[in-house]
Parts: C-alpha cells; sequence; structure tokens
C-alpha cells in the first residue's frame, strides 16, 4: 500500500514542481490560470494520500497491537474523517513552515508538539483544534522521543527532496517521481507507522478524562 500511495504522490509532486517552476519563469503563456489549478490538484491528491496513509497505519497497529479488527482498505477509505485530517494537515504545515521562517528551533518545537494530530483525529474523532492541542500535551512529557522518531527523520526526508530539485537533471519529472516515490516508500512509510505507533502507545498511557456527568 505505501509502494502504490508514495507512486502516485511522487507523480503528483513532481507534475506540481514542474508546474511550479513554469509558473516562476513565466513559460506557461496562456495556460497560466489551468496550470496553477493542476498544481492544486496535484498538490491535494498527494495530500490526501499521506492523510490515507497515516490512517491506515493507525488502524494497521492497533490491529497488530492491541487485537482489533483487521479493517479491509475500502473500510479505511469509508470512515476516516476526511475533512478534519486534510485541515489538519495545512494546519501543521501553516504553523510550522510560518514559525520556520521566522525562526528555525520554534518552527521545529512546533512541528514536533503538533506532529501527532493526524492520529490524534483517527483515533479520538476529535476536532482540528482540540486535537492540535492534544497532541501538544501527549508530546510534551515525550518531547525528545518524538523529535528522534518523527522530527528528524521528516527532517531527513525534506533535505534529500530539496536536494533533488536544485540539481539539474535531464528527465526532471521522471527521475523527481521516481525518486519521491522512493523516499516515501522508505523513509515515509517508516514516518507513518512511527507516529501511529508512538500516538497509540501516548493516547493508551494518556486517556482523555471520562465527562462530568
Amino acid at each position: 500500500m505505501a509502494l502504490l500511495v508514495f507512486s502516485i504522490g511522487g507523480v503528483a509532486d513532481a507534475a506540481a514542481q514542474l508546474v511550479a517552476d513554469s509558473v516562476a519563469h513565466g513559460h506557461t503563456g496562456h495556460w497560466g490560470t489551468l496550470l496553477r489549478a493542476g498544481a492544486l490538484l496535484t498538490g491535494a491528491v498527494s495530500s490526501a494520500g499521506i492523510v490515507f496513509y497515516g490512517g491506515l497505519s493507525e488502524r494497521i497497529v492497533s490491529e497488530h497491537q492491541h487485537g482489533k479488527r483487521a479493517a479491509p482498505v475500502s473500510e479505511v477509505l469509508r470512515t476516516l474523517p476526511w475533512v478534519s485530517l486534510l485541515v489538519a494537515d495545512v494546519v501543521v504545515i501553516a504553523i510550522s513552515v510560518g514559525l520556520t521562517l521566522l525562526l528555525v528551533v520554534p518552527g521545529l518545537v512546533a512541528f514536533t508538539l503538533i506532529s501527532l494530530t493526524g492520529p490524534v483525529i483517527v483515533m479520538e474523532r476529535a476536532g482540528v483544534a482540540g486535537s492540535l492541542v492534544r497532541s501538544a500535551r501527549l508530546v510534551w512529557p515525550r518531547f525528545w522521543l518524538t523529535v528522534r522518531v518523527v522530527t528528524i527523520p521528516v527532517l531527513v526526508e525534506s533535505a534529500a527532496l530539496h536536494a533533488l530539485y536544485v540539481v539539474g537533471l535531464p528527465h526532471p519529472f521522471l527521475a523527481g517521481a521516481a525518486y519521491e516515490a522512493a523516499l516515501g516508500v522508505t523513509i515515509g512509510a517508516l514516518v507513518g507507522l512511527a507516529e501511529a505507533t508512538l500516538a497509540i502507545d501516548l493516547v493508551s498511557l494518556n486517556p482523555r478524562p471520562a465527562p462530568s456527568p
């Protein structure tokens, strides 16, 4: 499943990168608006794939570690809280990138604290704002563990992706798609499983208090 999801994501990201380069250099001609819409669409496809893989990872880890019923992929697709997960993905990226542009360390700290927002949404079916806060509360006592398990691998993957587009390639689309798919199947897949495992363990150790009668 990781091979399928990240291969599609790699093609979408490579296409979006080529479109972004064309727009930046003014090579779009009369197709500018259509290409920008295409870039947004490919970005959405990539984000949806990552969100789906995160939800699937949470279900797989729960099945193996906690004896839950194995759910078919079709059920995972049908039952994921897609809107909350996609909104949370945008919010996490915006907060992390925004703070990183201002100061690197606060951005990395913020990303680490809210990195488990997606798994929390899948497990507890909470809203985006509540899940952001819940992620921070879960991560704070295990901050350095989360840095090692989630933040550092994500930084390695991001650095590897950046290096690809800095170097000129004879066939940038094919190379970009293959390279991103390979990174996704290795680092991305492992990060997804690590996030799910860490979130499940932290939630089980710190359950939400029962509502007062």
